[in-house]
C-alpha cells in the first residue's frame, strides 16, 4: 500500500469523494516479482550468448510506475491530470459507459464500447442524447446515473445474453469465492490442487501461461518446475533458484556443474 501511495495509484481508484483508495491486492509485490523474472531471463540469455554475467536490480516503486505508463504519458506530455469522477466510472481518463453497474441481482462490468451498441442493448431513448464521445466524457457522471437506472431492470445473466449477442465488451462481476466456478476459469484450469508436506491437499492458482514444448507444473512446496533440458526449480517462497539441473541419468551427467542463483 505504501508503494501504491507513492506511485499515485490511490488517486486512480475509487470515486472523487472517497479520498485515496488502494487497490485491494498485493499489486506492488506481484509487479516487482514479474520484473525480477524477465530481468533474470534477459540476463541469462545475455550470458548464454556472451559468457558475461551481470547484476539485476528491481525495485517495487519503479515496477508500479512502469505499469502506469499511459497515465504518466498524459500527465507529462499533454499536461492533463484526469480527476476521478464521482460516479462509478472506473478510470479517471475514460468516459461513459466504462465502469461497474448494479443489476437486479448483482453487478455487470462494461468496458469501452460503441455507444450505439449500448443504446441498442438497453433500449432506452434517453440514452440517445449522449451519442457523442465528448459528451460521454464531460457528462459521464450524469450518463452513469441514467445507465445505472436502466440496468437495474434486469438480472446480470439477462444483460449478458443481450450484450454479448451485440459483441459488447462486458462481464459479470464475481466475488473471489465464486471465481473458480466461472466456465472460462474452469476451461483454463486456472486453479490446481497440490499436496503440501504439512497442510495436505491445497488449492492454488495455476501457472498463467502455456508453453507447447516446455510446460510447467507446481508442487506442494511453493516451487515452480519448468521442464527444460536443464530442469530448473524456482522457489517462490524464498525467491531463490536452488539449481539448474540436467534432466539426465546418472550414467550421463551434465557437463556443466549445477549453479545457484539468488535473486
Amino acid at each position: 500500500m505504501l508503494v501504491q501511495s507513492l506511485a499515485g495509484v490511490t488517486f486512480a481508484s475509487g470515486r472523487k469523494s472517497d479520498g485515496p483508495v488502494a487497490v485491494g491486492t498485493a499489486l506492488s509485490d506481484q509487479l516487482g516479482a514479474m520484473h525480477i523474472v524477465y530481468g533474470v531471463l534477459a540476463a541469462l540469455y545475455h550470458r548464454e550468448r556472451t559468457g558475461e554475467g551481470q547484476k539485476v536490480e528491481v525495485n517495487l516503486l519503479q515496477s508500479v510506475l512502469a505499469y502506469e505508463m499511459q497515465d504518466f504519458f498524459t500527465v507529462h506530455n499533454l499536461k492533463r491530470n484526469f480527476e476521478r469522477p464521482d460516479s462509478g466510472i472506473a478510470h479517471p481518463g475514460n468516459g461513459a459507459p466504462f465502469g461497474i453497474y448494479a443489476t437486479s441481482d448483482g453487478y455487470i462490468s462494461l468496458a469501452m464500447n460503441p455507444w450505439k451498441k449500448i443504446m441498442a442493448a438497453v433500449g432506452d431513448e434517453r440514452l440517445s442524447a449522449y451519442d457523442d464521445p465528448q459528451l460521454l466524457f464531460e457528462r459521464r457522471d450524469e450518463v452513469y446515473v441514467l445507465l445505472q437506472d436502466c440496468l437495474r431492470q434486469k438480472t446480470t445473466d439477462e444483460w449478458l445474453e443481450v450484450m454479448l449477442s451485440l459483441d459488447i465488451w462486458c462481464a459479470a462481476v464475481l466475488p473471489q469465492h465464486e471465481v473458480e466456478n466461472d466456465p472460462q476459469v474452469q476451461h483454463l484450469q486456472a486453479f490446481t490442487e497440490v499436496e503440501h508436506p504439512k497442510a495436505g491437499k491445497v488449492k492454488v492458482t495455476n501457472i498463467p501461461l502455456r508453453m507447447s514444448k516446455t510446460p510447467g507444473s507446481i508442487d506442494g512446496q511453493h516451487r515452480l518446475w519448468v521442464n527444460t533440458a536443464r530442469k530448473s526449480c524456482v522457489n517462490s517462497a524464498t525467491m531463490r533458484i536452488p539449481s539448474l539441473r540436467c534432466n539426465r541419468t546418472e550414467s550421463s551427467p551434465c557437463k556443466r556443474p549445477p549453479e545457484t542463483f539468488l535473486l
